[in-house]
């Protein structure tokens, strides 16, 4: 084979076999340099279906949840027309409805709808992320919800993270709902949500003195 001439040649040549390969290093950085060559650390990467994830206060009943993903789902249908405009196909190609786990937390008061589309290759310039944005519009405002998320799931970490931390839980809460509304006159920020979870109910029992032995 050619293998193993073509390695004593280059132990033989070292020094040329050393420049040659630091040449093609620098050749390499420089092109980098000049955008010849681009490079994306975290890629945006476009995804063939959107998830909207809900989240009620705790103890709504199930058939509460469903009603308002089913009112949701409507609202996500109605849009099917105006993305598909220059489509050949219809953009929206299915929804799915779960109810039970959604943003890390579990219940009847959670749901998750997820929007197959069509492939990034027969949507063309049509990216998830706008899709994504007309369902958000679509939807609106919705007062019942404490948690409401319209996008792509993403392999990376969340693009603005803030942790709050007190000892007390009203100042705690009250920064967090001013920092939120802060944050939503921001355009290039959406999804803005939090991570505190109420917790379960609980029933307080206080026995008679019949009922100790």
């Amino acid at each position: 084979g050619l293998f193993g001439p073509f390695l004593r040649l280059c132990i033989n040549n070292w020094p040329i076999t050393i420049a040659v390969t630091f040449l093609f290093v620098l050749t390499t950085v420089g092109m980098i340099g000049g955008g010849v060559i681009t490079q994306v650390i975290f890629p945006d990467i476009d995804r063939d279906e959107v998830s909207i994830s809900l989240v009620l206060p705790p103890g709504v009943r199930e058939n509460v949840t469903e009603d308002l993903l089913i009112g949701i789902e409507d609202k996500i249908w109605s849009t099917n027309d105006k993305l598909s405009e220059n489509s050949e196909k219809p953009i929206i190609q299915s929804i799915k409805r779960d109810i039970g786990s959604a943003l890390g937390e579990t219940g009847s008061h959670t749901g998750v709808l997820t929007v197959k589309i069509l492939t990034g290759e027969e949507r063309g310039e049509l990216k998830s992320s706008t899709v994504s944005q007309v369902f958000r519009e679509a939807i609106g405002l919705m007062p019942e919800a404490e948690k409401l998320v319209v996008g792509t799931r993403q392999l990376f970490c969340k693009a603005v993270n803030v942790s709050l931390t007190s000892k007390n839980l009203n100042d705690l809460l009250a920064v967090r709902d001013s920092l939120k509304t802060d944050l939503q006159n921001f355009s290039a920020l959406t999804n803005i949500t939090d991570n505190y979870v109420v917790g379960r109910r609980e029933i307080l029992i206080q026995l008679k003195n019949e009922a100790y032995l």
